[in-house]
């Protein structure tokens, strides 16, 4: 709506307040690598590990790791739920676009760069959280399982030890590791995403 006040045209915009409020990690490292990171829903977690296997037979991306974002039983007692399977392996973007297009999970997931403001896909890890209510609307991200697959490739130390501080995995293999310490964080508010203005610095390795 446009308002003439004094000689100047006034332009007024509504827009809807935002109602939920929660965190995720961009899979875009702070040196330009993308991370291969996919989003399944309504699915049964053997599905999503299908999909890490197939993933290191014909990508060799390495130690793949499973979290539950929400699920639900069937009357069957069958647990359906929405997973996050996280690789660690930095690749370019090209290359993971690639993967993306060949993986069977969420095809609005795949839209990601596309829909993001920060140009990369972000996985949710904090609980969602109603801002008129402040009651919970979807609970914190929660470990399922990790595929300890081996790669030659470099993984991203900053993501790594961000998950693995968070859900205490145990790692059997030795990986080639960068030396970056750091990740991004996105805070969401309503279907807006501010990606936060500092880097989030773990400090020592694990």
């Amino acid at each position: 709506m446009n308002v003439k006040i004094c000689n100047k045209i006034l332009s007024i915009n509504i827009y809807d307040a935002p109602s939920i409020e929660t965190w995720g990690v961009l899979n875009r490292t702070v040196d330009g690598y993308y991370l291969p990171f996919f989003d399944f829903d309504g699915v049964r977690l053997d599905v999503v590990r299908e999909a890490a296997h197939w993933l290191n037979i014909n990508f060799k991306l390495g130690p793949m790791l499973i979290r539950k974002s929400s699920s639900f039983l069937t009357k069957e007692g069958v647990e359906i739920g929405s997973y996050h399977l996280i690789g660690f392996s930095k690749l370019t973007l090209p290359k993971f676009e690639h993967i993306l297009s060949r993986v069977w999970c969420d095809k609005g997931f795949k839209m990601g760069f596309r829909l993001e403001p920060e140009r990369a896909w972000v996985l949710r890890v904090a609980s969602k959280i109603d801002l008129e209510t402040k009651k919970i609307i979807k609970p914190f991200c929660t470990f399922a399982d990790f595929c300890q697959f081996k790669t030659s490739k470099i993984l991203n130390s900053g993501v790594f030890n961000f998950f693995q501080k968070l859900d205490k995995f145990k790692v059997r293999n030795k990986y080639k590791m960068d030396n970056l310490d750091e990740l991004y964080l996105i805070r969401y508010w309503g279907k807006e995403k501010l990606k936060k203005k500092e880097l989030i610095k773990l400090g020592n390795r694990a």
